[in-house]
């Protein structure tokens, strides 16, 4: 009974003041820089021993000026410039703060902006109306002395009047404390913020819920946003310390409805889905882990509409626009779509955990479909042209060189079996005995090829060695045998290369066949296309700045290109220029594009992103934020939803599909065989202007 006796008794101030700073180890003490009230001072003197003799504590003295206008405003004078530089010192680390003065005072001149989400702030002597109250408390302990005279009654009266009038005063005093705490909450998301009012310290926790608010049921989020969540907050009580309150703190798990403001715009993994009369409602990956969020944490999502420059940009004047305008401004309080991790040029962000990464590519216009009559050609690659022609000059080279030595070695053997006088007749009669008939009947010549010049019968060998390479007709075949064995391997390879060209010829026109796509970042420089974009951000975000001659080079080709009309669109009507997206939108939103073959996805990717949602400064939902989202990520859940949208978008657009695989097969018809006439048609057409032409000849020679 003791013990629960002893439990139950107020905190004594300098309890009070323990409690609060007994885990921080870095406290700046803050007073005016005008000569504060000694009395005042002397009082706090034992707080500041207290706050001394904890080890390895660090404590600083300084002092702070009221300045004649908003002291948030940059560059105002070097000694607020020097003060506010001293005091962000300890503010990253969580450092505790003693700051003499009046609450009001400091936010009327501007000091708000120096309260910190994760400080912890105790104001001594903080509102005006304490001491008004110690001024009236003195005043009447003087008017008692000077009417001790008076009637029993009378002063039962005044000592009931006065007790009303101090109780009415106090209550004042924390609706007045009230809505100043709340107001730093909502501007700069500080909650550990301490107001000593009289013996006792008073603080807001704004996640505690109200009591009639426990044991209500959750809110339906999937309708629209409450418009009175601002102006009645069902979150958001003043605690009293001396009666044994805990201290504020982020609830880990259950945060018992607490509305937390949402933005959501359209993005990969963020689809609007357009409804008549109905506000916009948005699906996808970054959808579901919102609502997974949602429900972990027991969280009331305020949707806040997109803004129309959706990620936001920098102004000349170092002011946000779009999402991260809002963010900055505190307007919301984490936006769910993904961000490159990168620097955005300001302080006032910090991004949650890494969710999923991407790459940002490079897209150019599908090259154009190889016309008809030029399919022919492309049967084979120009190498194996090459390889074919010069296998045809080396296959006559051998022959004419066979043909040479065969000569050589059946003369020699004739001179020794015939004789002199064989010779001799051979010389002087000719005929068929002759060593020109012997082989004309051996290499089945014709009668104008065997008068005809060495370099005539050279070329005739070149002809009939591509006429077999060809595998076209050939009608005087040689009679020597080690010639046949050489032209029996050559039919051989020709006919392995004709089967290749007649299987090859019936694949081209059945498989549509397309030029030569650039397919690195060195063909794209060397293309001297401009590359547009849409998004300012893209300039900063694809090529590496000082990185290579050809990266820079790219850089300075991109344009911010603000137009309404799609940017891929743009580029796959024009086809002089290049663009920019992220790799999988190519999967998502714009895999029609794809599907239809009319961009083409540069393989070589600039850049590798991770990307993560986007919190306020210092926000207080960070580490609980992140703690959940890495138990998504870790458990693959977030790949999951990816993979799912994927496998909707193919249901939904399954005739783009469809399409795209019948594309891949063709059914012949006579059109696609036009190629095969007019080439007949041209062989008839010579074939009947050489017959004219001997003809002609003949009639008049």
């Amino acid at each position: 009974m003791q013990q629960e006796q002893e439990r139950k008794r107020p905190l004594t101030l300098t309890e009070q003041i323990e409690l609060i700073f007994a885990s921080i180890d870095a406290i700046d003490i803050v007073t005016p820089g005008v000569a504060h009230d000694s009395s005042v001072r002397g009082e706090n003197e034992s707080y500041e021993e207290r706050l001394l003799q904890q080890q390895r504590r660090t404590v600083r003295r300084y002092s702070y000026e009221m300045p004649m206008e908003d002291a948030c405003t940059p560059g105002l004078s070097w000694q607020w410039d020097r003060f506010r530089t001293q005091w962000n010192e300890n503010a990253r680390t969580g450092a505790g703060y003693v700051i003499y003065g009046n609450l009001s005072a400091l936010l009327t001149a501007g000091y708000a902006c120096l309260f910190d989400p994760l400080g912890t702030y105790l104001l001594l002597f903080a509102t005006t109306t304490s001491v008004t109250r110690q001024q009236s408390v003195q005043e009447g302990q003087q008017e008692e002395e000077e009417e001790e005279e008076k009637t029993a009654n009378e002063q039962k009266e005044k000592k009931a009047r006065q007790c009303d009038n101090e109780r009415q005063m106090e209550y004042e005093e924390r609706d007045q404390l009230l809505a100043v705490l709340r107001l730093i909450w909502s501007r700069q998301g500080a909650f550990r913020v301490f107001v000593q009012l009289h013996s006792t310290v008073l603080t807001y926790d704004p996640f505690a819920p109200l009591p009639w608010q426990k044991d209500e049921v959750e809110p339906d989020t999937n309708q629209c946003p409450a418009r009175s969540a601002h102006k009645s907050p069902a979150h958001g009580v003043l605690i009293d310390l001396a009666i044994g309150k805990p201290l504020p703190c982020v609830p880990c798990h259950n945060f018992y409805g607490f509305s937390v403001r949402v933005e959501v715009f359209r993005s990969v993994y963020s689809n609007p889905v357009m409804r008549e009369g109905m506000t916009t409602v948005y699906r996808g990956a970054d959808i579901t882990a919102r609502d997974v969020l949602q429900q972990y944490l027991n969280i009331t999502v305020i949707h806040v509409p997109a803004d129309a420059d959706l990620f936001g940009d920098r102004m000349p004047n170092g002011s946000f626009t779009g999402a991260m305008g809002r963010l900055v401004r505190r307007e919301v309080d984490i936006v769910f779509t993904g961000f490159f991790i990168k620097d955005y040029f300001t302080r006032d962000l910090e991004f949650t955990a890494s969710v999923y990464s991407d790459a940002v590519c490079c897209l150019v216009r599908k090259a154009r479909r190889i016309p008809e009559y030029l399919l022919p050609l492309y049967i084979f690659p120009a190498d194996i042209w090459a390889m074919l022609v010069g296998l045809g000059a080396l296959c006559s080279l051998c022959w004419a060189t066979l043909r040479a030595t065969l000569q050589c070695v059946r003369t020699r053997a004739g001179e020794r079996h015939n004789g002199a006088i064989m010779a001799a007749t051979t010389r002087t009669t000719g005929g068929w005995l002759s060593r020109r008939y012997r082989w004309a009947v051996l290499f089945n010549h014709s009668r104008t090829i065997r008068q005809a010049t060495p370099g005539r019968q050279l070329l005739q060998i070149v002809i009939d060695t591509y006429i077999l390479l060809l595998s076209a007709p050939y009608q005087r075949f040689t009679r020597a045998g080690p010639e046949r064995l050489f032209l029996t391997g050559l039919l051989l390879v020709s006919l392995i290369f004709v089967s290749l060209y007649q299987s090859g010829l019936a694949a081209v026109f059945v498989n549509p066949m397309y030029g030569r796509d650039i397919s690195t970042l060195a063909q794209l420089d060397e293309s001297e296309m401009a590359i547009p974009v849409k998004y300012r951000g893209f300039l900063d975000d694809v090529f590496a700045v000082n990185y290579s001659t050809r990266m820079d080079s790219l850089r300075r080709r991109m344009v911010h290109l603000p137009v309404q009309e799609s940017m891929l669109t743009r580029v796959a009507r024009l086809g002089n220029i290049a663009t920019v997206t992220r790799k999988s939108s190519l999967d998502l939103d714009n895999a029609v594009y794809m599907a239809t073959r009319q961009l083409h996805l540069i393989p070589e990717c600039p850049r590798t992103y991770n990307l993560a949602y986007v919190l306020q400064r210092r926000s207080v939902f960070a580490e609980c934020f992140n703690r959940v989202l890495l138990r998504m990520v870790g458990g693959g859940l977030v790949q999951h939803w990816i993979d799912q949208m994927r496998y909707e978008w193919t249901l939904r657009n399954w005739r783009v599909v469809q399409s795209m695989v019948e594309s891949n097969f063709k059914v012949l018809t006579v059109l696609d065989m036009q190629f095969a006439f007019y080439v007949l048609t041209i062989g008839l057409s010579f074939a009947l202007f050489a017959i004219a032409a001997e003809l002609l000849h003949h009639h008049y020679y």
